[in-house]
C-alpha cells in the first residue's frame, strides 16, 4: 500500500513538472518589453523607506511582498529576453550583417544579464521571506539598458525581415 502511494505521488510530481516545463517554454517564446522606469521605481530604496515610515508594519510587509512579486516578473522578463537574444545571436552569428564586435558585446551583455537575474532572484526571495531586510539591488537595469542600446544598434544594420522578433526588449 505504501509503495503504491509513493508511486502515485511520484507520477503526479513528474506530470506537474512536465506541464510546468512545457508552459515555461511557451512563455519564453513570447518576448515582452520591459519598462525600466517602473522596475527602478519598484527597486527604489528611498521610496521603500518612505513607505516603511508611513505604513504600519503589517501593511508595509504586505505591500513590500506585492512589490517583490511584481519585481520578480520584471526580472523574469529581462532574463527571458536575454535568453532569447543569446539563442538568436548564437544561431544567427554567421547571418548577422553587422559589426562582429557589436554582436560580441550583445552576447556578453545578455550573459551578464542572465547572471544578474539569478542574483536578483535570490535577493528578492530573501527579501520576500524577510521583508524587513533591504538588500542592495544589482546593476540589472543599467546592464539591460546597455543591451537595449546594443540591440538597437544591431537592428539598424539588419533588414526588417531578418531582425529577431525578440528585439522588442
Amino acid at each position: 500500500m505504501t509503495l503504491a502511494i509513493v508511486v502515485i505521488a511520484f507520477v503526479l510530481c513528474a506530470t506537474v513538472i512536465f506541464f510546468v516545463a512545457v508552459r515555461s517554454r511557451r512563455r519564453r517564446a513570447v518576448q515582452r518589453s520591459v519598462d525600466i522606469k517602473a522596475f527602478r521605481a519598484l527597486m527604489d530604496r528611498d521610496d521603500e523607506n518612505f513607505l516603511r515610515m508611513k505604513l504600519s508594519r503589517n501593511v508595509f510587509f504586505h505591500l513590500k511582498r506585492q512589490r517583490i512579486r511584481v519585481a520578480w516578473g520584471y526580472v523574469a522578463r529581462m532574463s527571458g529576453n536575454a535568453e532569447g537574444l543569446l539563442r538568436w545571436f548564437g544561431g544567427a552569428r554567421s547571418h548577422v550583417n553587422s559589426d562582429t564586435q557589436v554582436v560580441e558585446r550583445a552576447i556578453e551583455l545578455a550573459s551578464q544579464i542572465r547572471m544578474h537575474c539569478l542574483v536578483s532572484y535570490a535577493k528578492l526571495a530573501v527579501e520576500f521571506v524577510f521583508p524587513s531586510l533591504q538588500l542592495t539591488p544589482t546593476l540589472l537595469e543599467s546592464k539591460y539598458e546597455s543591451l537595449r542600446d546594443t540591440v538597437a544598434q544591431l537592428t539598424s544594420f539588419q533588414p526588417q525581415n531578418e531582425a529577431p522578433a525578440a528585439i522588442a526588449i
